[in-house]
């Protein structure tokens, strides 16, 4: 069973069989998706136990009652003419017709798509309509997917018919991009207190800092004289009035893609100093754009998960109070933060003849981005634990609906190469200062 904020994903039954005929005797519904109107209870009895019955084939229920108002499926290899490969399958859905407008297709499709991604190891989902279907274009549209190609001649079996069909496709690189970069603009917004909208711009933002709900929360900013980041060529600037504003004076037509170099962190600190404050520190933070396939696991409910790259250590999770037990001890200081204002929330543990030899954890940072710190011991470094960590935290903190973010130095050679064979890239460079 699958949820969203609305609905619950199930798998059918043949108590279903009166609900399904409800909706699929209209003929506004299935024959436009290629398949005729019901006509009997006992037809959609059929229905259910030949056609909906796959693997991946779910009820769309509305949570208040549980009763089936629509279907939805990830049709598996082997079941689809769009793909043969295993790693790839074909989304299908619809919804009964009063049900139209309330935006419930794309919401179960998002779940499931996630599901798809991050649960079965999909690498493209594949995605098609009639000619004239607009309202599952728009749908297709609305998900993400991106034309492909369209076919002249698709036989329709059922109808007796040919149609002109269009297939779209999304890719697990591209879902992730897209999910990354939207909740990163957002999250921007909030920590240099400026709308989303001034993100997307190629104007550098300047803006008098203030605290609003659901920024990320950083030890010793609570005041924040100036912090600056550099995202997609341009510079945002939040901090004191004073200072942001003498930063304007010098920095309003700068470039974003140089700035972070020595002569500017001189020039900066020159512009401080007559506040009383200096840099503190500057780090490029990372996203995932892909899941590495070193990650990548079918079981999401076993707590121990055997590790894909290597057979000589397991992946172990903890939670909540289950993280208090590693507190003071020093082996992970970059994995835990032990801060009240960034809780930690996840880890995942690499386990060998039942040592613990490294360890990855998720902070809060705000309600929606979630840093991973990691630590590996010496021992075991050249054996791939950094990569299996991030690769495995990563997926959970996906699976809670949260944005995983990954921060690192400079000169943390190690550490980059960590988050790029996990999936990362970066996505932004942030400077923060202080007293």
């Amino acid at each position: 069973m699958l949820e969203t904020q609305r609905l619950i994903l199930r798998k059918w039954t043949e108590e279903d069989a009166e609900s399904l005929f409800e909706y699929a005797k209209d003929p506004e519904v299935g024959p436009i998706t290629g398949w005729p109107p019901h006509k009997n209870v006992e037809e959609s009895k059929n229905v259910i136990r030949n056609v909906l019955n796959g693997a991946e084939c779910y009820a769309i229920c509305r949570k208040e009652n549980n009763i089936a108002i629509g279907s939805i499926e990830l049709i598996l290899n082997s079941h689809t003419d769009m793909t043969e490969r295993d790693d790839e399958c074909e989304l299908g859905y619809w919804i009964g017709k009063p049900h139209w407008g309330n935006e419930y297709a794309p919401e179960a499709a998002r779940r499931l798509i996630e599901h798809g991604f991050l649960d079965l190891g999909m690498r493209t989902i594949w995605c098609g309509y009639y000619d004239g279907n607009s309202k599952s274009r728009i749908v297709q549209e609305k998900l993400g997917f991106v034309f492909h190609h369209t076919c002249d001649e698709v036989d329709v079996p059922l109808l007796n018919e040919v149609r002109i069909g269009h297939t779209n496709i999304l890719t697990r690189k591209h879902w992730l991009s897209g999910k990354m970069k939207n909740a990163l603009y957002d999250q921007l917004a909030r920590d240099y207190c400026c709308d989303a909208a001034d993100i997307y711009s190629s104007d550098n933002i300047f803006s008098e800092y203030r605290q609003i709900a659901g920024q990320r929360q950083f030890k010793g900013q609570e005041k924040c004289p100036l912090k600056i980041a550099v995202v997609n060529g341009k510079l945002l600037f939040t901090g004191r009035r004073e200072i942001v504003d003498e930063c304007r004076k010098r920095y309003e037509n700068a470039s974003g893609k140089w700035f972070m170099d020595i002569e500017k962190f001189r020039e900066l600190d020159s512009i401080l100093s007559r506040y009383g404050c200096k840099l503190k520190s500057a780090h490029p933070f990372y996203l995932p754009t892909e899941l590495s396939e070193q990650g990548v696991r079918k079981d999401t409910t076993d707590k121990t998960v055997d590790s894909m790259i290597k057979e000589d250590f397991n992946l172990v999770r903890y939670t909540g109070d289950e993280i208090l037990q590693f507190k003071g001890d020093d082996r992970w200081c970059e994995a835990f933060c032990f801060d009240d204002n960034t809780p930690d929330v996840l880890a995942v543990a690499a386990v060998s003849s039942d040592e613990i030899i490294g360890m990855a954890g998720a902070s809060a940072d705000s309600d929606d981005f979630w840093q991973i710190g990691i630590n590996v011991v010496q021992k075991a470094e050249g054996r791939h634990v950094g990569t299996a960590l991030v690769s495995e935290l990563t997926k959970d903190i996906l699976r809670c609906g949260k944005i995983p973010y990954y921060g690192t130095g400079m000169s943390h050679i190690a550490s980059q190469r960590v988050a790029a064979a996990a999936g990362y890239d970066v996505f932004w460079f942030e400077l923060l200062t202080g007293k």
